[in-house]
């Protein structure tokens, strides 16, 4: 043997325990087909994308995905049958599917309000603004208007002190 082969790190299925379980025919072939779907998306995101990193999905990669989830729903599972197991497992993500929904409705509605505060920010600058542009009108008026009876006064003025012939 030599030295590359002996350092070689185990490929992944060489590092996993061998396990046996037993599963319906209709859970069989919903497996197959979850993994040939995402072989198949797989290998899309490969041609479209040939940096993406992709694994083999295998029934087994399926398999151990379902475990994790279910041992992420152990505080949530409970009951003394496989269908009370299943009908526990289903609530729980049925649960926090809602929680999501819910969390996900608050955030959009937060950003709705921020969008709806942020437009009334600029209806208010633009009101102000106008009220600026107004009353600078009003006082330019006000201002032309002193200046001609100024020059009035100063036109009677300079009529009432020029020599009448």
């Amino acid at each position: 043997m030599t030295e590359e082969r002996r350092t070689k790190k185990p490929a992944r299925w060489e590092t996993l325990a061998r396990f046996e379980g037993r599963v319906t025919d209709r859970q069989l072939t919903r497996l197959k087909a979850l993994q040939r779907k995402l072989t198949t998306a797989n290998r899309q995101a490969k041609i479209g994308d040939p940096s993406i990193t992709t694994e083999r999905i295998t029934d087994n990669t399926l398999v151990r995905v379902a475990l994790d989830l279910l041992f992420t729903l152990e505080p949530e599972i409970q009951g003394h049958t496989e269908r009370e197991l299943t009908e526990s497992a289903k609530t729980a993500v049925a649960r926090l599917k809602q929680a999501e929904k819910q969390l996900l409705d608050t955030t959009q509605q937060e950003d709705q309000d921020h969008q709806d505060q942020n437009h009334q920010d600029h209806q208010d600058q633009n009101h102000q603004d106008q009220n600026h542009q107004d009353q600078n009108h009003q006082d330019q008026n006000h201002q032309d208007q002193n200046h001609q009876d100024q020059n009035h006064q100063d036109q009677n003025h300079q009529d009432q002190n020029w020599p009448q012939n």
